[in-house]
């Protein structure tokens, strides 16, 4: 999406259905948790994210959400965005409040989120229109998914930076976007292998699977060894 028709987006009264749920959602959202709000622990992430990517009723929402709603990925870069700027007083105060990263760090790796969810948002685009096309493979998709999410792990990683309450918090954050992404992906794997009928197709889908599913179980362990 060009940069003229992202701020025809952000002016559109006529948001779909689907856009004006996430950005009611995203706008009433603390993104900063309260001091001393507990966080949410390791081995509750591990169960969430177990339940929530092993429901097949869920696929098409979870497919639509990550990887074809570009609109999504332009909301998060603009949220950031605001956030690197000088006049975001809640990066300051955060900052104040949990001294283990400087307010400037924060608004740079604030700015470093913001560029590569726009990046992902355009990713995201192009997989909507190519993943349609007849002669689109089922490898063709995946490579197209894994660009999306690669993006995405690089924003969310630049904003564990921005929320850190302590380097333990941020390591568990990268950690936990890590395992998140990595799900998706094989969420998704999963899906076009059980449809794919070629034999070489197949093959090249389930090398993938078994390197992602080692990254899926070491991230998974890697998480569980954070106390949080």
């Amino acid at each position: 999406m060009a940069e003229h028709q992202f701020e025809g987006y952000k002016q559109s009264k006529q948001q779909s259905n689907w856009d004006y749920e996430v950005y009611q959602a995203d706008k009433k959202s603390k993104f900063f948790a309260p001091v001393g709000e507990p966080v949410e622990s390791s081995q509750q992430v591990v169960q969430r994210f177990e339940e929530k990517y092993n429901n097949p009723e869920d696929f098409a929402e979870r497919t639509k959400y990550y990887f074809q709603d570009d609109n999504i990925g332009y909301l998060k870069a603009e949220r950031y965005q605001k956030m690197s700027e000088d006049e975001d007083s809640k990066v300051k105060y955060f900052a104040g409040a949990h001294t283990n990263r400087w307010a400037c760090k924060r608004k740079m790796k604030a700015q470093e989120a913001s560029d590569n969810f726009k990046t992902m948002a355009q990713k995201m685009y192009v997989y909507r229109k190519l993943s349609k096309k007849p002669d689109c493979t089922s490898t063709d998709k995946f490579a197209l998914q894994e660009e999306v999410i690669k993006y995405r792990l690089k924003g969310m990683t630049a904003a564990a930076v921005v929320k850190g309450k302590s380097s333990e918090h941020e390591e568990y954050m990268k950690t936990k976007s890590k395992l998140s992404c990595s799900m998706v992906l094989l969420d998704q794997l999963d899906h076009l292998i059980a449809e794919e009928k070629n034999a070489k197709q197949l093959e090249v889908l389930n090398k993938k699977r078994e390197a992602l599913s080692k990254v899926v179980d070491n991230t998974r362990e890697q998480l569980l060894k954070i106390n949080m």
